[in-house]
């Protein structure tokens, strides 16, 4: 990916500099900061799944508060 910024090292570099400076929109930023203070994995459905099944672990964010007694009965028999 990083090849794909420039022609040359120095276009490359200063193509990466200028993203660097760039800030985020308030939807990537929040969704940065769910994951990061759930401590799941940001990234494509694809990436999520295999960070899920290395770690043999939930890794989709989910919503605030204890789950309803009707998705408990849901998830374990998915499960």
């Amino acid at each position: 990916m990083y090849c794909a910024l420039g022609a040359d090292p120095d276009e490359r570099a200063r193509a990466y500099a200028e993203w660097l400076r760039s800030s985020l929109d308030d939807e990537d930023l929040t969704a940065i900061r769910s994951h990061i203070q759930q401590q799941r994995a940001l990234g494509s459905p694809r990436f999520q799944a295999m960070v899920a099944k290395v770690l043999n672990r939930p890794v989709q964010v989910r919503p605030r508060g204890r789950l309803r007694t009707v998705e408990l009965s849901e998830e374990n028999s998915n499960g």
